[in-house]
């Protein structure tokens, strides 16, 4: 295969999937179980599916020296780079970044960091959703909604 054949491979192969950046050798750590740190650079939309391999690697030793050192960092399909922390101080450091590598990044977690969802089931046709609300805004809930299954076409509160 020539180098031709074999570079629009690859780039055939980054639209499919995130393209994982590897960091310099360090010792195996466990895996993070931590949701990833979101970057995104301010300036340019999808900046870092713009950027070639060795730049990405760039940038990602650039956050190694700012926080301590990342293991695993992918860039996604959408052009975010996603930086998998260790723990929560390190969470903590990576949002609070700003520039790296003189690029202005925006930090953020994702969707599944800050919203969630639960299901509470057992609970009395009786009860309001105010009424569900008010015993759960210990728990952070911010917003009660009630499902009704049919039972042979009509909602169960409405039998008679």
């Amino acid at each position: 295969m020539s180098d031709v054949e074999q570079e629009e491979v690859v780039a055939q192969d980054r639209t499919n999937r995130p393209t994982k950046i590897p960091t310099r050798s360090l010792p195996p750590k466990p895996v993070s179980r931590l949701a990833p740190v979101i970057f995104s650079a301010v300036e340019t939309p999808k900046y870092f599916s713009t950027l070639d391999f060795s730049k990405t690697r760039v940038f990602v030793e650039a956050l190694n020296t700012l926080v301590s050192p990342i293991s695993n960092a992918e860039v996604a399909v959408g052009g975010d780079l996603f930086v998998f922390p260790f723990d929560l101080a390190q969470n903590k450091a990576l949002l609070q970044l700003e520039v790296v590598n003189n690029v202005r990044v925006k930090c953020c977690l994702t969707k599944s960091e800050t919203e969630f969802r639960g299901k509470i089931t057992g609970v009395p046709i009786s009860e309001s959703e105010a009424s569900i609300m008010s015993l759960l805004t210990d728990q952070h809930v911010i917003k009660v909604h009630r499902v009704f299954f049919l039972e042979n076409g009509i909602k169960p509160h409405q039998r008679s």
